[in-house]
């Protein structure tokens, strides 16, 4: 009996420790398996958090058209915000370059003085006349055109007016009739007077007028004037006549252009 006994021992020994290592074989393949599952779900869960990391990256960033990027670039630029950076900085360019260009202030053109014994120690083609007059009143006098319309010099008070004496057959005077014309196209009318004196026939005088196109007042005069006008024995001749109705200067011989603006302006 005890030896029976000892062989049921020895098998209930055997059958426990099999069930045991069975248990345990199962216990580690079950953890195996766990371990298996949750290595699979992590691989998974990071195989979709990589690719959804990649679809992020790969797509493209939707800008709210409404919306306004906060960048350096549209503080205080005063601007359109829909300039780029390269129009603004062009923009910016071209506005200093136009600062830079721009000319500086002009001051006021200051008139020059002429003296008017300047204009005469200058003179070549002509010489001061009748000294003794100038800065006298200038004799009252009417006269009448090519047309018999009458001029009476105290109605020009308030202009320059030139007094020119003349004759078609004077070659100086003939020569000095485009500066005339000239300086009527020059000064207005309502500055300066011009009339040119003869005392040639008045039908003879418009005809000539209109061949050599004059465009100032031709007067006809065969009668005595004042003095000192009924002293003059040299032609051409003429008379300055300032606003005032003072002689202002007389000269003999041909004059140009310049010479009779310089004497007008002359002080």
């Amino acid at each position: 009996m005890p030896e029976q006994k000892d062989k049921n021992m020895l098998w209930f020994s055997i059958t426990a420790g099999a069930a045991v290592a069975a248990i345990i074989i199962l216990i580690s393949q079950f953890a195996a398996q766990q371990n298996i599952t949750t290595d699979t779900d992590n691989n998974s869960a990071q195989s979709d958090t990589i690719s959804q990391t990649n679809q992020t990256a790969q797509l493209p960033i939707q800008q709210n058209p409404n919306k306004k990027e906060d960048t350096d670039d549209d503080v205080n630029t005063g601007g359109n915000p829909a300039q780029t950076r390269e129009e603004r900085n062009s923009s910016s360019v071209s506005n200093t370059n136009q600062i830079a260009r721009a000319p500086a202030p002009q001051q006021p053109a200051t008139k020059e003085t002429i003296l008017l014994s300047d204009v005469v120690n200058n003179a070549r083609d002509w010489a001061p006349s009748f000294t003794s007059w100038y800065g006298k009143a200038v004799p009252d006098f009417i006269l009448r055109d090519l047309d018999d319309r009458p001029y009476k010099i105290s109605d020009y008070r308030g202009k320059n007016v030139i007094l020119v004496f003349w004759a078609t057959w004077c070659r100086p005077c003939r020569s000095e009739i485009p500066h005339i014309i000239a300086l009527r196209k020059n000064i207005s009318t309502d500055k300066l007077a011009v009339l040119a004196i003869s005392n040639e026939d008045p039908a003879m005088l418009k005809k000539f007028a209109a061949a050599n196109n004059i465009n100032y007042t031709v007067l006809s005069n065969r009668n005595p004037m004042p003095s000192p006008f009924n002293q003059i024995n040299t032609i051409p001749t003429s008379f300055f006549i300032n606003p005032d109705g003072k002689i202002k200067l007389a000269t003999v011989g041909s004059l140009s252009l310049g010479s009779m603006k310089a004497i007008i302006q002359a002080e």
